[in-house]
């Protein structure tokens, strides 16, 4: 299975000079944190957008890889200021079967991508879910989701009505290409979009990730907790 990787954005909220997956959290780069749980859970085939500053985070990957003895393809996403809906479609003639979505932003615990990986044999697209709303490090800027039983009925940042949010680790099949074709020709280029419109049909469930500890770094604030927890876990 393929692992398809998003490390397009730029330190800015951060107030970094470099790319936000290559900040470290401990005494590991972000993305080499990620790359490395990926290995342990057995993927060695991955796929990685970049943006902002493509060159250095190349380089940076290159070395993981060969660390780690793992195969990465790089694509440059020229449009990498957009959402991330278009990063996600520009690896759509590299993949051909169910892959794994993960963003270079978000850190997360091993056995959140174990439990996830339980889901391949399932045909719906899977979105990692957290159902624990009340120990989410910051819930205003979570996207939200709501579900009945395991499916994805409505997923956005402004929900109103929602019971979950998402966790940024996904299990998709190349449908999602088909949708974001669509979206992107009228010049949309969110992937929550799309996810909205595969709820709309049926086709998103979701994977239960409570309990487990996850964050979206995008703040000072984020990466200071972020790295507290990773001292805690000896990462």
């Amino acid at each position: 299975m393929k692992t398809l990787i998003i490390a397009t954005r730029d330190g800015t909220r951060l107030k970094l000079k470099k790319p936000k997956c290559l900040v470290r959290i401990s005494k590991h780069k972000l993305i080499e944190l990620i790359l490395n749980t990926c290995k342990n859970a057995g993927l060695e085939d991955f796929l990685l957008v970049t943006g902002y500053k493509a060159e250095m985070v190349e380089k940076s990957v290159k070395n993981i890889a060969s660390k780690y003895k793992i195969r990465v393809k790089f694509i440059y996403n020229d449009e990498w200021e957009k959402e991330n809906g278009i990063s996600v479609y520009k690896a759509k003639e590299w993949i051909n079967e169910k892959f794994l979505l993960l963003m270079s932003d978000h850190l997360f615990e091993p056995a959140m991508l174990n439990k996830l990986l339980t889901y391949s044999n399932t045909q719906e697209c899977i979105i990692g879910v957290d159902k624990d709303l009340t120990k989410l490090y910051d819930l205003e800027e979570a996207t939200k989701v709501k579900l009945y039983e395991d499916k994805v009925i409505d997923i956005g940042k402004h929900l109103n009505n929602y019971n979950a949010v998402d966790t940024g680790l996904f299990l998709l099949n190349p449908l999602i290409f088909e949708v974001l074709e669509g979206l992107i020709a009228k010049k949309q280029y969110k992937l929550n979009d799309a996810f909205t419109l595969l709820a709309r049909r049926d086709k998103l469930q979701a994977a239960d990730l409570s309990g487990y500890f996850w964050i979206d770094i995008d703040t000072k604030q984020d990466l200071q907790f972020a790295r507290e927890v990773a001292r805690k876990f000896g990462w």
